[in-house]
């Protein structure tokens, strides 16, 4: 509870990994259901011959993984993907969507989202600054 309010606190930082396990842990989530959303709604790709990557001995090291793939992205794009879930949440899909539709315009007119474009353009590495 200390770290994910900690994490939430902190805007430096881009990604957290909550690791626990146990008979009785589910962080008030439906697991089950929380998997076939992330197999559902992401790009995880798996390896030829595997059926389910989420073997429960790699879970912490892919959980890891994961983390650096989303901490070098935009730290504006991943808040605001946050800040949008939890709108999803709370006021569901509609007002959601409207709300990323705006927050996407204001991201491309900030200093990371023109970075974001001259880096693709560039072919480089993007050196986004949170700004």
């Amino acid at each position: 509870s200390k770290a994910i309010t900690d994490y939430e606190e902190n805007d430096s930082l881009r990604c957290a990994v909550l690791f626990a396990h146990g008979k009785h842990f589910t962080v008030g989530l439906q697991l089950d259901e929380v998997r076939e959303w992330i197999l559902q709604n992401n790009k995880i790709e798996y390896p030829e011959g595997q059926i389910d990557p989420f073997k429960a001995d790699h879970l912490l090291d892919r959980s890891i993984q994961i983390a650096k793939t989303i901490s070098e992205n935009a730290p504006l794009g991943i808040r605001a993907t946050l800040e949008n879930a939890y709108t999803y949440l709370e006021k569901g899909e509609s007002v959601a969507s409207q709300t990323i539709q705006e927050r996407v315009i204001q991201l491309m007119r900030s200093e990371d989202g023109s970075e974001g474009t001259k880096s693709f353009l560039e072919k480089r590495k993007a050196n986004f600054q949170g700004k």
